[in-house]
């Protein structure tokens, strides 16, 4: 499925739920959730970015390239403002993750980052809706 963006373009849509290194991503919620069910909230850049990252994982994505998902192509801005949201999600990652999630972003010195893991998207299950909102809604 194709989505368009604010800036027109046309990218794809993501499963409602993406798994890797035991960490749990509902890029539609803006979520990610440990082995033990414990949540951690991302804000609308951290879940693009790490969106960005989980489509293509182990593809270096370009400083320029970020910079552009995160501030639009008609924007420039410092490398100062990218790292400042790579360091975000990293911290992010450790905290839903564990320690070994810091290396899950890789950098490449003066070229930019990549996901640094095998990506699973799951398909999308209905959850059951309690009996009282069942009623509710008949």
């Amino acid at each position: 499925m194709l989505v368009m963006r604010r800036d027109g373009a046309c990218v794809r849509s993501f499963p409602e739920k993406i798994e890797f290194a035991g960490i749990s991503f509902h890029p539609r919620r803006n979520l990610l959730v440990s082995k033990d069910g414990s949540t951690v909230v991302l804000t609308g850049s951290e879940t693009r970015l790490l969106a960005h990252f989980a489509s293509i994982p182990w593809t270096l994505r370009t400083r320029s390239d970020i910079g552009e998902l995160l501030y639009g192509p008609e924007h420039r801005v410092g490398d100062r403002a990218i790292d400042v949201v790579i360091n975000r999600l990293r911290k992010k990652l450790v905290t839903a993750g564990g320690p070994d999630a810091e290396h899950l972003i890789r950098t490449e010195f003066r070229r930019g980052y990549m996901l640094a893991t095998d990506v699973a998207a799951l398909p999308h299950q209905p959850t059951a809706r309690p009996r009282a909102m069942l009623r509710a809604a008949s």
